[in-house]
């Protein structure tokens, strides 16, 4: 259902890029099923891992490159990332549960890789509760301007951008399925 749903809001707002967490291989052949490949260039995916992050880019985007960069993790996590016009966009999911010290350490990583780049687009599950100091202290000059809560009480997901404009960070409910709400951004 949760699937169904992502498929379907995709493709009534085509959008450009779209980041997603918890994706699983049978995630990713339903997607291939409702043929989103004529629409949507798919990330590649690591075969072994129970689940994983996916970036989806339009097709109307000719040269895109994928890359993924190990963070360290005890669940199978990593930074992915396209590199897209003059842009990088990323997509990750910290790790999970009482652990702070390494979902630091995994931000602290990924600042110093993405320090390369002038327009940087960072979007996924942050697992941070706290507020979000641990990005503050790592990634200072990006921008969050995002408004709202996308589970429960709390935002663990988030929008983050470097050197680009960002405008309209809103939840779109499409995910209204899964235990996250959706979030969106137009980039100027």
């Amino acid at each position: 259902m949760r699937m169904d749903a992502f498929i379907r809001e995709t493709r009534c707002q085509t959008p450009d890029i779209v980041c997603i967490q918890e994706m699983t291989k049978g995630m990713v052949n339903m997607m291939m099923m409702k043929e989103m490949w004529d629409t949507y260039t798919i990330s590649p995916y690591p075969c072994d891992a129970p689940y994983f992050t996916v970036i989806l880019v339009h097709k109307i985007h000719k040269e895109i490159r994928f890359e993924r960069l190990p963070i360290p993790s005890n669940m199978h996590r990593d930074l992915l990332l396209v590199h897209v016009n003059d842009m990088v966009v990323g997509t990750v999911h910290l790790e999970s549960l009482n652990n702070a010290r390494i979902r630091s350490m995994q931000v602290h990583v990924i600042s110093d890789y993405l320090k390369q780049y002038n327009k940087v687009v960072l979007a996924g599950d942050f697992n941070i509760w706290d507020g979000g100091e641990v990005l503050t202290r790592y990634l200072p000059e990006y921008c969050d301007d995002g408004k709202g809560n996308t589970f429960g009480k709390y935002r663990p997901d988030r929008i983050l951008v470097k050197g680009v404009k960002g405008q309209n960070i809103r939840k779109v409910y499409y995910c209204v399925f899964s235990d996250h709400k959706g979030l969106r951004i137009n980039i100027i």
